[in-house]
């Protein structure tokens, strides 16, 4: 069962580490290629490998009261990895490891119309274990309120294309993601919001892979609450790259939030917005 998780993870919660406005078309387009990104972020569940590593294990103190009383967890840097959690679950060299290969059965592909507010609907089976639903929508608004899920922001923000939003089925859980790109200034930046229930352990941690992690520091929101910074040095053939990553974890809620072409003034005034309702 833990092989079958490891895979299904890899393949429902794989997400671009460089997002763009083609973000949600790539993905959609994954689906029906079966291709592999050259550059991804890893998630798992128990040793896994994928877009962010998820384990059962025990998290660490929180570091204060968040608004709306969500309380936020520590998070840690390793060299190929920021995570939340215990830093002894935390394998730094499986993280980094070469992905697996999955099988993919595409089930089918649905256009929406007035009567949904998602635009198209694939559906997709992993290694016969589990399914993976992907909805994409207008908009990061219509999205959390049509899944249910929490705003992350107590401002709106411009999409950069449309919103991917995958529900992950297996025997035992149900993990629902949303993946959106939004502009701010000459930049942008990429969030993933999860949350997993069923059949899941009390301590979890979550784990995103990176590539030569550089500069951590911290910063204190106009909320009071710490955010931990960590930027991903990267090189297309011509320059350095620099991604800037931040995890967000509260509650039954992981994920991260990717910076590109922003300077720490403008992260700071978007983390300031951070405010799960």
């Amino acid at each position: 069962m833990k092989d079958n998780m490891d895979m299904l993870l890899k393949k429902a919660l794989e997400a671009d580490m460089e997002p763009s406005k083609e973000l949600n078309n790539k993905v959609l387009e994954s689906i029906r290629q079966k291709s592999e990104k050259t550059t991804k972020v890893k998630k798992v569940m128990r040793v896994p490998r994928v877009a962010a590593v998820m384990l059962a294990i025990c998290c660490v103190a929180p570091l204060g009261v968040y608004a709306a009383n969500k309380v936020m967890k520590k998070v840690f840097v390793t060299d190929h990895a920021i995570s939340v959690g215990n830093p002894d679950y935390v394998d730094d060299a499986a993280i980094a490891s070469t992905d697996e290969n999955v099988e993919i059965e595409n089930v089918s592909h649905e256009e929406g119309d007035g009567t949904v507010k998602w635009l198209t609907k694939d559906v997709e089976t992993v290694n016969g274990y589990a399914t993976n639903t992907y909805y994409a929508y207008k908009d990061y608004d219509t999205a959390v309120k049509d899944a249910g899920l929490d705003t992350w922001f107590n401002k709106a923000y411009e999409n950069d294309g449309n919103v991917t939003y995958v529900v992950t089925e297996t025997q035992d859980t149900v993990n629902k993601c949303i993946n959106a790109c939004f502009k701010y200034g000459e930049g942008s930046f990429f969030i993933a919001e999860e949350i997993m229930t069923g059949n899941v352990a009390d301590d979890l941690t979550s784990s995103v892979q990176l590539q030569n992690t550089k500069n951590k520091r911290d910063y204190t929101a106009t909320s009071g609450q710490v955010f931990t910074l960590v930027d991903q040095i990267t090189n297309d053939g011509t320059e350095d790259i620099t991604t800037t990553f931040v995890m967000v974890a509260y509650d039954d809620y992981y994920g991260y939030i990717s910076f590109d072409n922003l300077k720490d003034e403008e992260i700071h005034n978007i983390l300031d917005t951070i405010a799960p309702h």
